[in-house]
């Protein structure tokens, strides 16, 4: 985003790219502005449609329906509601690049569909961090491994990966290469039957998730 240089090496950023990043929390003096400025401040010119884009972005998140939403001021709303604001203030932009750090924090059920739904159709690039295993299955074509101050593309899905993280043990010394072999199959037959486990136990979380919110 510019924001930030980088310690090492070089960023190629093409031009006319436009990058939105979702943020965390509202700057203070942002806190007393009304929802419509809020949202034409992430803009570098006036939007003279700003109502019906803050309508249709407010619908992803599941924040419509609040009576004039567009003139009630930013502090008014509860933390959940100001983190889903945030998110809507990216999605917004509709840019080339969109990063977005833990998405559906806050979200319900219901809200955390939209948002899946909404990714799915997007036509740009998204890149996200998230530990919300059925968002990432939902939305993500490549996953990225950050390991040991490196990121490269993970060749695999994320049961893959879970196999990859059990599996990876310190080496024990004075083993012989064909001993390490053998451990190593043993270790991912292991890392494998672990990481099913793992799956059962995070689509059954999800199931009863899905129970609540209909309940709710």
């Amino acid at each position: 985003t510019g924001e930030a240089s980088p310690e090492d090496g070089t960023i190629h950023r093409a031009h006319g790219l436009s990058i939105a990043i979702s943020r965390q929390v509202i700057p203070r003096e942002e806190l007393e502005l009304s929802v419509r400025d809020f949202f034409q401040k992430v803009f570098p010119k006036k939007m003279y449609d700003i109502d019906k884009r803050i309508d249709d972005v407010l619908e992803v998140v599941h924040l419509r329906g609040h009576e004039k939403v567009h003139d009630r001021i930013m502090r008014s709303f509860s933390g959940g509601q100001q983190a889903r604001l945030l998110l809507a203030s990216a999605l917004i932009q509709d840019p080339d690049v969109l990063l977005l750090d833990e998405p559906t924090n806050n979200l319900d059920v219901d809200a955390r569909e939209a948002l899946i739904q909404a990714l799915a159709a997007y036509t740009g690039a998204v890149v996200i961090v998230s530990h919300d295993r059925h968002m990432i299955e939902m939305t993500a074509d490549r996953l990225v491994l950050v390991d040991q101050g490196t990121a490269r593309s993970f060749d695999g899905n994320l049961d893959d990966y879970i196999a990859f993280v059990l599996a990876k043990e310190p080496k024990v010394e004075g083993a012989g290469k064909g001993g390490n072999r053998k451990d190593a199959r043993r270790e991912a037959a292991e890392a494998r039957e672990k990481g099913n486990a793992l799956r059962k136990s995070a689509r059954a979380a999800e199931a009863e998730m899905a129970k609540l919110g209909e309940k709710l």
